[in-house]
């Protein structure tokens, strides 16, 4: 995802919340984690070290 294009999700989301707060898990994507991203009051952004797959297919080796 590009950085124009998470930046508009992050608002329109922000935007959908209201008053209201929301937790955004996020990985390691350059468009995650840059300094240019502007992060609305109502929405944290959490990145872990290692997030556990989603997939349980993905557990099997």
């Amino acid at each position: 995802m590009e950085l124009a294009h998470f930046q508009q999700f992050l608002d329109w989301l922000s935007e959908q919340l209201g008053e209201d707060y929301a937790i955004l898990q996020i990985d390691q994507a350059p468009a995650h984690i840059t300094g240019a991203i502007h992060w609305p009051e109502n929405i944290i952004p959490l990145q872990q070290s290692y997030l556990i797959p989603l997939n349980l297919i993905q557990l099997k080796g």
